[in-house]
């Protein structure tokens, strides 16, 4: 029994993600963008923070175009496509960040990182959302749907509970969400791109007077390591977990 039960728990080992050494890891606190482009706001404006009494840095606001500070080069046009904002969801554009990393081996990676969504995002309403949110890795999507300032989403994951804290010019408080996704990948080996894009209806939309842009999103706290083993097993891990229960199977019929 203590043998097989033995190789029961090694072959279990194989599905526990183990984390074998950091890649990339930016809280933004430095003021740090290399690596990082948006498809509008300018380089020297990325990095953002709350309006508390002791800031905390992100990578954004992201879709701020309304904003006093002229921050972004932003088009209408682009961003729908050519659609009325009302119309044709499936063509709009949205705002991408983009993170590229050069020359990695091949292998097992995770990624993990912050997203906020900040003020009214609409969800799958029909009148004003979708508002959504994608996240690639090499092209491949691997976060995807729409988000609701309830914290409702259809993403699968959980809110987190917002620390950032935002007050418009009529000091109201701004509300958001955070979410933390977590992703393991398999890289076949080089550059690796990652894509962060935000699809609200409503970009650039200020609240009135109030001075604060309705639906804009940020990233923090992005981290990649490199994996020894994924979460997800492979087909040799498998096979192990089936020679252990088999092994424990056929113990307790030979006790019988």
């Amino acid at each position: 029994m203590r043998l097989c039960t033995s190789c029961f728990i090694a072959s279990l080992c194989f599905l526990t993600p183990a984390f074998a050494g950091v890649v990339y890891v930016n809280d933004f606190e430095s003021n740090d963008v290399a690596g990082w482009q948006s498809s509008y706001k300018q380089a020297d404006k990325q990095i953002g923070s709350d309006s508390a009494g002791s800031p905390e840095h992100f990578l954004g606001l992201f879709g701020d175009y309304a904003q006093a500070d002229p921050t972004d080069s932003f088009d209408y046009s682009v961003y729908f496509n050519g659609n009325n904002n009302s119309t044709n969801p499936e063509q709009w554009v949205g705002e991408t960040a983009t993170l590229a990393l050069s020359g990695n081996a091949a292998g097992w990676y995770n990624i993990t990182f912050d997203f906020y969504t900040i003020n009214t995002w609409d969800g799958d309403n029909n009148n004003t959302g979708p508002d959504t949110f994608h996240f690639a890795v090499n092209g491949v999507e691997r976060v995807s749907g729409w988000f609701s300032s309830n914290g409702d989403n259809s993403a699968g994951l959980t809110d987190q509970g917002s620390g950032l804290v935002f007050y418009d010019n009529e000091q109201n408080r701004i509300g958001s969400r955070l979410y933390t996704p977590s992703v393991d990948f398999y890289h076949s080996g080089g550059d690796m791109v990652f894509t962060f894009t935000g699809i609200p209806n409503q970009p650039d939309q200020e609240n009135g007077t109030s001075g604060f842009v309705d639906e804009p999103w940020a990233l923090d706290n992005v981290a990649i390591s490199t994996l020894s083993t994924p979460t997800v097993p492979e087909p040799t891990s498998l096979m192990l977990v089936g020679i252990g229960l088999a092994g424990i199977a056929g113990l307790r019929r030979r006790g019988t």
